[in-house]
């Protein structure tokens, strides 16, 4: 088990390396976006972890992997 968490932590810190944003979200956030990579709506839901002031994505409605603009939050 413990060969697997390391190996785990390992693959996380290359991703954190590529974007260093993921540095501020916990693993188990990072994992849900890897997870999710091909579903932006499951993906939007982690993003004002990793972008301060945004609040939402909208999404194609007939293309749901092309995003129509983002929002932030007001003040």
């Amino acid at each position: 088990m413990s060969l697997c968490e390391k190996a785990l932590q390992e693959y996380l810190e290359t991703k954190r390396l590529a974007f260093p944003r993921f540095y501020f979200i916990s693993g188990s956030d990072l994992l849900d976006i890897l997870s999710n990579g091909n579903n932006p709506t499951m993906v939007s839901k982690q993003l004002d972890k990793l972008f301060q002031m945004l609040c939402n994505v909208k999404l194609n409605e007939n293309d749901p992997k092309e995003a129509l603009g983002m929002y932030a939050l007001d003040g």
